[in-house]
């Protein structure tokens, strides 16, 4: 049985243990001053790393697919951070997206499944990440005060599905393709280097910063640094490709213009 359901009591049961004398003298110490003790770092731990693949489903307009990506999050649910990989004028690059998504558990008739829900939603465009499996792994954290085990799914399947009408864009109205809707199926599988960054207690930003280090090593560029090239419209977050007389332009979404 996973003696940490959550991520809360693993937090309580660290913070009872480094707590100053002073505050383990009270009847009841506040939730609050015992959370505060975690290091946010230290309360992710284990962490979940996944990587992405995403495949093209039925008709479309105007769009294509990422090509693959990561997803990095505490194991036992929260926020995460997404790399997505797509291509552009030529070019193969990556994004980081900050707290994009989140990974949670689910549980229905006896069956434990981890869910990854993601998504943007504004006045022109929609777009949402669905997917999930039961789990069937058991991810493993020690440090000198906490032993943390917590049950997740090795693989996660799911859908993609975008909806733009660019409105909003220069061009729009120019007699140009206009518009982009596409489904994507999207499979997550355990990154088989989760439990040695485990082992090693390293931290989101450090297991992002290697992931990022190793695709630019491959010859991917940052679509999000100056001068990083396009990335297609939509691609969450990746820049428009380039236009004649028209500025990159930010746009959220799933993959990027055929």
């Amino acid at each position: 049985m996973n003696p940490f359901p959550n991520r809360t009591l693993a937090c309580l049961l660290a913070a009872a243990l480094i707590l100053p004398a002073t505050l383990r003298a009270q009847d009841e110490p506040d939730i609050d001053d015992l959370l505060d003790l975690i290091p946010e770092a230290v309360a992710e731990l284990p962490l979940v790393v996944y990587s992405i693949r995403f495949e093209k489903e039925g008709a479309s307009v105007n769009f294509r697919p990422f090509i693959g990506g990561f997803f990095v999050a505490p194991a036992a649910g929260g926020d995460g951070t997404m790399i997505i990989r797509a291509t552009s004028d030529g070019e193969t690059g990556y994004r980081v997206l900050e707290n994009f998504g989140e990974l949670f558990v689910s549980r229905e008739r006896g069956a434990v499944r981890t869910v990854l829900r993601a998504g943007q939603d504004n006045a022109t465009e929609t777009s949402a990440y669905v997917a999930f499996g039961e789990v069937d792994e058991t991810l493993r954290v020690e440090t000198p005060t906490v032993t943390a085990e917590v049950e997740v799914a090795r693989v996660l399947r799911g859908m993609m599905i975008i909806a733009d009408s660019e409105r909003d864009l220069p061009f729009a109205g120019f007699q140009l393709d206009q518009g982009a809707a596409g489904f994507t199926a999207i499979t997550l599988r355990l990154d088989p280097r989760t439990r040695q960054w485990n082992r090693a207690l390293a931290t989101r930003a450090e297991v992002v910063e290697e992931l990022v280090t190793n695709l630019e090593q491959r010859g991917d560029v940052n679509f999000a640094a100056p001068g990083g090239g396009g990335g297609g419209q939509g691609g969450g977050g990746i820049n428009l490709p380039n236009l004649p007389n028209l500025p990159n332009l930010p746009n959220l979404g799933g993959g990027g213009r055929r």
